[in-house]
């Protein structure tokens, strides 16, 4: 029973510092950070390192819906945070192996332009005594498509895609729209936006999957804050995955499945032969005799039977 005053006899987690520093160093979403906990709770909590707990356990203690478990189960066991082996889960404690968000252990900066970081010459006028000249200029606002490049991607490619993949064709790039990518794209980076998109088309309910059949879609709902901002972007990145493995192979992938396919064969042969080689007589003739035994329909291959014939015309010669 919850009494509001915890205290450390009534039990207690005990997490390594080392454990607590690596996962200060990396970016987990609010779902993670709170199926982590339960996990924690259920395993370190009695004292063990894994133990059988079911969804509805982490939906009573985290009050999250059955499917964000799921998902965020599945999105830490492919990081190699969380290991599960048949019903059995467990934290994985060799931090090492962890796979590092892209926003991991250290933000991306943006390199600004190199015209944003020189001033014009015309700006200021040293003259010779040491004094400044100042000469106004009327500057002229650029669009905020051609200030705001992170990478090769601008405000408007992230919207485009948004109203591709939404179906909203004559939806415009208004004002409260730009400040909400802007806002996520000072701590995110844009494939991390396009990953949320996408991440919202593939999520029935905000597609209409919902009793009232009403689509929440937006771009004010996608980029309204961090945590979720970061479900949407862990959804996106399941749907590419599975969407990659999914996709039929093109043809230059087919070429060179096939080219690895006779190279190993070729290497194998290559290496049969060198072992038939090394081999004595008799120990051919056993192997032959096997093959025959245990493969009528297949032929000896020719190889065998010329080292074969190559070794008793040695044998001869040295007989003679």
């Amino acid at each position: 029973m919850r009494k509001g005053n915890p205290q450390i006899e009534d039990g207690h987690v005990d997490i390594a510092n080392e454990i607590a520093e690596a996962l200060a160093r990396i970016q987990l979403s609010g779902y993670e950070s709170r199926y982590l906990w339960v996990l924690w709770r259920k395993t370190y909590g009695w004292h063990k390192k894994e133990d059988v707990i079911s969804n509805s356990q982490f939906v009573e203690a985290t009050g999250l819906k059955k499917w964000h478990i799921s998902r965020t189960e599945k999105r830490l066991i492919q990081r190699k945070i969380v290991a599960k082996i048949g019903n059995k889960l467990s934290f994985n404690k060799r931090y090492k192996e962890w796979e590092v968000a892209e926003n991991g252990n250290s933000e991306k900066i943006a390199k600004l332009p190199k015209s944003a970081t020189e001033l014009p010459k015309s700006a200021t006028i040293v003259a010779k005594n040491g004094g400044h000249k100042r000469k106004k200029e009327t500057l002229q606002k650029k669009k905020s498509c051609e200030v705001a490049k992170i990478g090769n991607l601008t405000i408007p490619h992230i919207f485009n895609f948004w109203k591709s993949q939404m179906n909203h064709p004559k939806a415009k790039l208004t004002g409260d729209r730009k400040t909400k990518i802007q806002g996520r794209l000072k701590d995110y980076s844009p494939k991390d936006c396009l990953l949320a998109i996408l991440g919202c088309r593939y999520t029935r309910w905000n597609m209409g999957g919902n009793p009232e059949g009403k689509k929440y879609n937006t771009i004010d709902l996608i980029f309204r804050n961090g945590e979720k901002f970061e479900t949407f972007r862990d959804t996106g990145e399941l749907a590419r995955r599975e969407r990659k493995q999914r996709r039929p192979l093109r043809p230059a992938e087919i070429r060179r499945q096939k080219e690895k396919e006779e190279a190993k064969k070729k290497a194998d042969w290559d290496k049969q032969l060198k072992k038939w080689k090394a081999s004595s007589l008799k120990e051919l003739r056993e192997e032959i005799a096997m093959m025959r035994r245990f493969s009528k329909k297949i032929p000896v291959p020719e190889e065998l039977l010329w080292i074969i014939q190559e070794k008793e015309d040695e044998q001869k010669t040295a007989g003679i």
